[in-house]
């Protein structure tokens, strides 16, 4: 009895140390294996617009109502003229119609989570994928750049002062790389001029439009704003 014991105990003790436990989901990609196979491009960037729609675990509750794009338009709709809430709610929609706002305000909270989420998967793409490759590749780079741009300048709209009022006051923290966190915060000015470069990048590199439901060049950069952007390259240093 005792040899058989000793037997399956060396059995669970080899089973334990030839296992190789990976800490990757099956179906999730590193930024390294990205740049290996570079068809996961298309799923990354796909994941980064879903980001948007999606309901993220967030402090680790599962909420119906956490998606970015209905709490975006809660914090730029409701506070205005154009919605009138009747009555009253425990959803924090509440706060956005009565102009209260506080630290731990879920819709507010929610917006600035889930858009460093989306800039930092975008980072992840712009880091893998080099320029040049293809039409179809430049497509799936430029469609993260408007994705970064875009939603610094959510985010610097909603976190910051008007840029008319000032471009040295504080704005938000830029992430222009995947590496490190957190950070002092840029001025409004920064963010700005980030901003139009990432879209005028953007624009330059999406020439094969995959459709509607994606960014185009068009919806990118046109017209003056373009121009205006191209003229302050030269004393702006942009961050890849």
């Amino acid at each position: 009895m005792k040899t058989i014991n000793r037997f399956f105990l060396l059995l669970a003790v080899a089973g334990l140390v030839s296992c190789n436990l990976s800490l990757t989901p099956h179906d999730g990609m590193t930024k390294e294996e990205l740049a290996k196979y570079p068809e996961g491009a298309m799923y990354a960037t796909n994941g980064n617009y879903a980001m948007m729609k999606d309901i993220l675990d967030y402090k680790g509750v599962n909420d119906l109502r956490n998606t970015y794009v209905r709490h975006y338009f809660q914090m730029a709709e409701f506070p205005g003229d154009n919605i009138c809430l009747s009555g009253s709610t425990t959803d924090h929609l509440f706060y956005a119609c009565t102009y209260r706002h506080f630290a731990t305000m879920m819709n507010t909270t929610y917006l600035w989570y889930c858009g460093y989420k989306v800039i930092n998967g975008a980072n992840q793409v712009i880091e893998s994928l080099p320029a040049g490759q293809s039409e179809e590749l430049d497509q799936l780079l430029g469609e993260n750049y408007f994705l970064r741009g875009m939603i610094h300048f959510d985010l610097v709209r909603f976190f910051g002062l008007p840029y008319i009022q000032g471009r040295e006051n504080p704005g938000i923290i830029l992430r222009t790389s995947s590496a490190g966190a957190g950070g002092p915060r840029n001025s409004v000015g920064e963010v700005y001029d980030q901003v139009l470069l990432d879209l005028v990048k953007g624009a330059e590199l999406m020439n094969a439009p995959r459709g509607k439901s994606f960014a185009s060049k068009e919806a990118c950069c046109r017209g003056s704003a373009c121009t205006w952007a191209k003229t302050r390259k030269p004393w702006i240093t942009p961050q890849r």
